[in-house]
């Protein structure tokens, strides 16, 4: 069980010196400036949940669901433009918390130059036993070749660079989620497949995408404020908490279920986890589960108490694996429909065939 019980209205910590910020121009444009470094990360993400949505996607046929896990192999890249875009659907409340994370601390550092030519950065590089490169790095207007040190193995470089997880999560997804719809038009753009499918398609890969998301995330707090923002902008729905709990993201389960059922974290915890199927029942009709996501989180359940009994360590990519055998052992009929569903959400098409 979640060792958090806070309110489920988390929100950020609040800056004492600055409630109510009202953002300026230039506010803005330094949230946008620090949200930029994380593009790449973003980008990644995108990248691997749509493979994985086009390769469990059952309407697809096989040869359309490898050509466009073919196309989206390398990770999308976005222009001033489709940033621009995309920064236009983050709310005020974004931008503050970017303002107050750990990637605005990091920014101010890198300000010791106004720039860094490309000689600077090259011999720093070079030269450098790693913190004096730290700073630099993430520096706005310090060159690409600088700022993006993926490789460089010194730890204070790496601690300097801003990165995703120095971005709370409710700011981040919705700069995901408007990325993942642009990526998602190119894509459709290219390759024709029914506009009702796309629907669908697109759905999967932003529930997958944030609950990549999740697994940066360091903050365990950030999870209700995440879960919080996505109930706002109605995307918290029944089937994302299902494909969290499938993949043992119990937190975030937890955190959407009492969003969803309008309770406190703390209560939603002790309903879900308690003795029986009172608890969870009631806790999912007031959150408004659907039937097989109501299958899907019983498992969920009952796997996390039996491994926490068992005290087995165990990862997300094994839980998903159990929660797979589980549901088709299940004594329930399920149609055709559901079943597709179900396998989908668990990322386990094609297991029937080895049940």
């Amino acid at each position: 069980m979640s060792d958090i019980s806070a309110d489920a209205t988390v929100s950020p910590k609040k800056n004492s010196a600055a409630p109510g910020l009202r953002l300026t121009p230039a506010d803005r444009a330094r949230a946008i400036a620090i949200l930029h470094h994380t593009v790449s990360d973003l980008s990644g993400l995108i990248s691997c949940a749509a493979s994985v949505t086009f390769d469990n996607a059952p309407e697809l046929e096989p040869d359309m669901a490898h050509v466009l896990s073919d196309a989206i192999s390398v990770a999308p890249i976005f222009s001033a433009a489709d940033l621009t875009a995309a920064e236009a659907v983050m709310t005020p409340a974004d931008f503050e918390a970017v303002l107050r994370s750990r990637g605005a601390a990091k920014l101010p550092a890198a300000k010791v130059r106004r720039s860094v030519t490309v000689c600077v950065s090259g011999s720093a590089i070079r030269f450098s036993d790693g913190q004096g490169v730290a700073n630099p790095a993430a520096n706005d207007h310090a060159p690409r070749a600088l700022r993006d040190l993926q490789q460089y193995s010194a730890e204070p470089v790496q601690d300097g660079l801003i990165r995703l997880h120095d971005i709370p999560g409710r700011a981040s997804e919705g700069l995901l989620s408007a990325l993942c719809d642009i990526t998602f038009d190119r894509l459709h753009a290219r390759f024709e497949f029914e506009d009702d499918a796309a629907q669908i398609l697109l759905r999967r890969l932003k529930e997958r995408a944030v609950l990549q998301l999740c697994e940066v995330l360091q903050n365990p707090r950030d999870i209700g404020a995440l879960t919080g923002a996505m109930h706002g902008a109605g995307r918290l729905t029944s089937s994302v908490i299902a494909r969290a709990a499938g993949a043992g993201h119990l937190r975030f389960a937890e955190y959407a279920l009492a969003r969803r059922a309008g309770v406190t974290h703390a209560k939603a915890s002790l309903m879900l986890y308690a003795p029986g199927d009172i608890g969870i029942k009631a806790l999912s009709g007031a959150a408004d589960i659907s039937v097989p996501d109501l299958h899907i989180l019983r498992a969920a359940i009952a796997i996390y108490r039996e491994l926490e009994t068992n005290g087995r360590e165990y990862d997300r990519a094994y839980f998903r694996r159990l929660m797979i055998e589980r549901v088709l052992a299940l004594e329930v009929d399920f149609s055709d429909c559901d079943s597709d569903y179900i396998l989908e959400t668990l990322d386990g098409h094609g297991a029937l065939e080895f049940a």
